[in-house]
């Protein structure tokens, strides 16, 4: 049961760990490979993980007054990086026993077969906030890319009637290259809202479940190349930023063109008052040229005259 479970620590670092539990032929229930519950300055480095259940999980209590509880709190400052997973639950887990997660990196990790690479466990019963989690530099297989969705195992409101809201807020996913069943496994809910999703330099060949840009609330997505079931996905299916912003561009994109074609019509204004100053000089060429051979041809006829008098 939970294999390493480091409680209520500060400034802990887990180097070089190979930690192993039996997925089959006879699985072994509830093994997370690390377990962190309220926990802060913890490192993760350079550890090997198969395990029958997460491979990275964050506690940190439940409950309808989970927050209001001393023995319970928050994770804060977690990294987890140059790791390798072999098979497990959720290459990194927020939940189910969570109640605020802040500031957790998950980068440069290869995954051999993990069923989920970002599991938000959302309960029903318990306030939480996951906010500012950063997975990048990621390679390798997963099933689900992203996954978000109601867990109600041991759900209980101790009677109140009312569900507390949660919060998914400053998602980044960037710089990953992965094959995986289904990409964007976000349920939405009125218990919960997500907000400010980046995904950046993501390549990604799935076979379904392309994103949904209504589940979140602020949505960045760019530099991305995105097959499902070996085809290109239409770039509608990911807005470049928020609707307002594009909107705002587009705005000062047409303003632009309009000062553009602006400068344009002055410089042809310009432009053809120069062609006729050219031709007004030109015309005085002309003039000067006719009145010129006229006074050369007359002062010769001059010449001429006086010649034959004399």
């Amino acid at each position: 049961f939970w294999t390493t479970h480091y409680y209520q620590c500060e400034n802990v670092r887990a180097l070089n760990l190979r930690i192993l539990s039996p997925a089959s032929p006879v699985k072994a229930p509830s093994t997370d490979a690390i377990d962190i519950d309220v926990c802060k300055n913890m490192l993760v480095k350079g550890c090997f993980m198969a395990v029958n259940d997460d491979a990275i999980a964050l506690k940190g209590g439940k409950g309808v007054d989970a927050d209001k509880a001393p023995d319970n709190g928050s994770n804060e400052n977690i990294i987890i990086e140059d790791c390798e997973y072999g098979f497990s639950h959720g290459c990194l887990t927020c939940g189910s026993e969570s109640v605020h997660n802040k500031n957790i990196i998950l980068r440069r990790i290869k995954v051999e077969h993990g069923q989920r690479l970002l599991w938000l466990k959302m309960r029903p019963d318990t306030p939480q906030n996951y906010e500012y989690i950063t997975v990048e530099d990621i390679t390798g297989f997963v099933s689900n890319f992203i996954f978000i969705k109601p867990w109600t195992q041991f759900f209980d409101l101790e009677g109140r009637t009312e569900i507390p809201l949660s919060y998914g807020d400053h998602i980044t996913m960037r710089n990953i290259n992965m094959t995986c069943d289904k990409f964007f496994e976000v349920q939405k809910s009125d218990q919960y809202k997500l907000s400010n999703f980046v995904f950046e330099n993501i390549t990604l060949n799935a076979k379904g479940s392309p994103l949904d840009e209504s589940q979140v609330e602020g949505f960045l997505v760019q530099r991305y190349n995105f097959l499902f079931n070996k085809r290109a996905v239409p770039a509608i299916y990911f807005p470049y930023q928020l609707r307002k912003t594009v909107k705002g561009r587009r705005s000062k994109v047409k303003g632009q063109r309009s000062k553009v074609k602006g400068r344009r019509s002055k410089v042809e204004s310009r432009r053809s008052k120069e062609c006729d100053f050219r031709s007004k000089i030109e015309e005085d060429k002309e003039k000067v040229n006719f009145v010129f051979t006229f006074s050369f041809l007359y002062v010769n006829l001059q010449l001429l005259n006086y010649q034959f008098i004399y």
